[in-house]
C-alpha cells in the first residue's frame, strides 16, 4: 500500500488547525492509503502547536522552527525530514478543500508525477489586492516562462518529483515556481478557494510585494537584459545628440538650451542609479547563496 505524508505549513493558526486536521483526517481515512501529516511550525507566536498536541494522534508529527523563515522554507523542510511514496502540500488555515484529496489520488495513479490544485477564484479580498494577484501571476509567467495563473501551493507530488526538489539548493526556494521548474508529467485539477474560517492571514501587502520581488529576482534574468537594452539605447540617444551638436557647428550654429542639457544629465544620472540598484538586488541574492548558511533552523518542542 503507498504512504501519504500530508505537509502542513503552519503560522499562527490555532483558531483554526484543529478542526481542519480533523476533517482531513475524515477524508484521509475514506482513501485506501496509509498516511501520517507533518505540521511544519513556521515560528509561530500563539499556540498553535499546544493546540495540536491536545488531538494526540500518532499519525500527526510536528516540526518547529527557531523563527518565522516562510511558508516556502516550511514546505522544504517537510519534504526533506519525511520519506514517503506520495507527498500531499496543503494550507493549515483550512481554504484547501480535504474533498479534492480522492481526485488528486486517482490523479496520480494515472501516472501523473505532479498533481497541481488550480484556484477557480482569487481569495484576496478587494479588487486591488485581486488585480495585484493576477498581475504578479503573468508578470512573472512572462518573465520567467513559469505558468502559475490562478497556483497554489496545493500540490501533490510523487516520490520521483520530490526528490528533485529536494535537490535544488537554492536559498530563496520558491515552491510553486520549483514545482514548475522541475518538469514531470503534471496535471491541473480546480478547485474553489474556500472560505477562512477563523482569524485573518498573516500575509500583508507589504510581505506580498517583497515576496513578489524576490520570487522575480529569483526566477527571471529579463531585469539584468533590460538593463543592456537600456545602456544600448543611452548610448545610441548620445551617438544622435552628438552628430547633431556637430552638424550644428559645422553649420555655425550655437549650442543653445541649458534647461535641455540639464534634463539629459539628470536622465543618465537616473538611469544609473536605477541600473545600478537592479544590479545590487541581484548581488544581494547571490551573496545570500554564496553565504552558506541553512535555509531553516529546528528548534527543540518544549
Amino acid at each position: 500500500m503507498m504512504r501519504l505524508c500530508v505537509i502542513l505549513p503552519c503560522y499562527n493558526e490555532e483558531r483554526n488547525i484543529v478542526n481542519f486536521v480533523k476533517t482531513l483526517i475524515i477524508e484521509l481515512e475514506k482513501a485506501t492509503i496509509e498516511f501520517d501529516i507533518c505540521v511544519v511550525d513556521d515560528g509561530s507566536q500563539d499556540n498553535s502547536i499546544e493546540r495540536l498536541a491536545e488531538l494526540a494522534d500518532t499519525r500527526i508529527t510536528i516540526i518547529q522552527f527557531s523563527r518565522n523563515f516562510g511558508k516556502d522554507m516550511a514546505i522544504l523542510a517537510g519534504l526533506q525530514e519525511n520519506d514517503a511514496d506520495l507527498f500531499l502540500v496543503m494550507d493549515a488555515d483550512g481554504q484547501h478543500p480535504p474533498s479534492l484529496i480522492h481526485e488528486m489520488l486517482s490523479a496520480q495513479e494515472q501516472g501523473y508525477n505532479v498533481v497541481n490544485g488550480v484556484k477557480r477564484g482569487y481569495r484576496a479580498k478587494g479588487l486591488l489586492s485581486r488585480w495585484m494577484s493576477k498581475f504578479f501571476n503573468r508578470l512573472f509567467g512572462t518573465l520567467s516562462g513559469l505558468n502559475l495563473v490562478d497556483s497554489s501551493d496545493y500540490k501533490l507530488l510523487d516520490r520521483e518529483a520530490a526528490a528533485a526538489l529536494r535537490q535544488c539548493n537554492d536559498f530563496g526556494f520558491f515552491f510553486r515556481a520549483m514545482t514548475k521548474w522541475v518538469g514531470f508529467k503534471q496535471k491541473d485539477i480546480i478547485f474553489d478557494v474556500s472560505e477562512r474560517q477563523q482569524g485573518k492571514s498573516g500575509w500583508t501587502r507589504k510581505r506580498l510585494f517583497l515576496y513578489a520581488l524576490n520570487a522575480i529576482l529569483l526566477y527571471s534574468y529579463t531585469p539584468l537584459n533590460l538593463l543592456l537594452l537600456i545602456g544600448a539605447g543611452s548610448f545610441g540617444f548620445s551617438i544622435l545628440l552628438g552628430a547633431k551638436l556637430f552638424v550644428d557647428y559645422l553649420l555655425g550654429k550655437t549650442a543653445s538650451g541649458y534647461a535641455t542639457l540639464l534634463a539629459v544629465s539628470l536622465l543618465a544620472f537616473s538611469i544609473i542609479v536605477l541600473c545600478t540598484g537592479i544590479i545590487g538586488l541581484y548581488l544581494q541574492k547571490i551573496l545570500d547563496q554564496v553565504k552558506g548558511r541553512p535555509r531553516y533552523i529546528f528548534r527543540r518542542p518544549k
